[in-house]
């Protein structure tokens, strides 16, 4: 997969290259979240639990598609047709296969819908692992918002840096 240097004509094409593909096709990319052992390579600084501010937990993927109120994107397929929201799943998988790190979903509870769970980021990136068949997601949550969120939501493993 190559997006770098793109023109937008260039990127519609590689797009649809993509959109073609069967699923299958991806499968041999595997997810690596910047949590645990590689809190590290965490890009968005503010999420790092050594600063106090925000815990990782795993989360059960199926419990949390179904439970998470998606904003711009649309878990219902893998690519939906959309340039931008396909561009950010399959900037996501190029990431992942060229051994790269992404910073795990940042969730809490939804104030649009309630007994839901809402994204303050990384939305793309849930779609992403669950169409690799993850069974679990690791998911950055505020301290402040974590008693609710489990509420509505099934935290497991607190995820240690």
């Amino acid at each position: 997969m190559v997006f770098k240097n793109c023109n937008k004509k260039e990127l519609r094409n590689n797009l649809n290259y993509f959109r073609r593909l069967p699923l299958a096709a991806f499968g041999h990319i595997q997810p690596r979240w910047a949590c645990g052992i590689h809190v590290d390579k965490l890009l968005v600084g503010e999420l790092d639990p050594r600063n106090g501010s925000y815990i990782f937990y795993h989360v059960d993927i199926t419990e949390f598609i179904a439970k998470a109120d998606f904003l711009d994107a649309n878990p219902e397929k893998f690519l939906s047709g959309d340039d931008r929201s396909d561009f950010r799943i399959l900037t996501t998988l190029l990431q992942w296969e060229q051994g790269g790190y992404i910073d795990p979903p940042d969730i809490g509870p939804s104030r649009r819908n309630r007994n839901k769970i809402t994204f303050a980021d990384g939305q793309h990136r849930a779609i992403a692992a669950y169409y690799l068949n993850s069974s679990h997601l690791p998911v950055a949550i505020h301290k402040t918002l974590i008693q609710e969120t489990r509420s509505y939501l099934t935290l497991f493993d607190r995820i240690c840096h």
